[in-house]
Formats: structure tokens, sequence, C-alpha cells
């Protein structure tokens, strides 16, 4: 089952910013989303539908994406 963790890339790896527990040597995809187009996104959401928080946001993108 899908689901979403936030990571920061560091010396050429992905290190999750929470604990994972996954067999090591794992294989996996990730999709890469630019935290600066959230904010972007959030903007164009505001002067839309009002306030929304950036949480809310990627919550209902996940379930867009997945």
């Amino acid at each position: 089952m899908p689901r979403v963790i936030e990571v920061i890339y560091e010396n050429g790896m992905f290190k999750p910013l929470e604990k994972v527990d996954l067999p090591e040597g794992s294989r996996f995809k990730i999709l890469i989303e630019d935290f600066s187009e959230i904010d972007r996104i959030h903007e164009h959401v505001k002067k839309i539908a009002g306030e929304a928080s950036k949480e809310k946001i990627l919550e209902l993108l996940d379930e867009v994406w997945i």
C-alpha cells in the first residue's frame, strides 16, 4: 500500500525524516515533490478557496496521484 514520508536529500542519498520499518536492501519507486511547488499551489488555493493548510493540500494531491 502506498504511503508518503518526508525525506531530505544529502550526500547523494534520500534520508527519511521519520522511522521507517522496511527490510534492508528493499527497492522502491519514489515521487519527488518539490515543496516550493507546494508553496506556490498553496497560494493559489488560498486565493480560490480560502485558507487551507499545506498538509491538507498535500493530502488531497496524494489522493489524486495515487
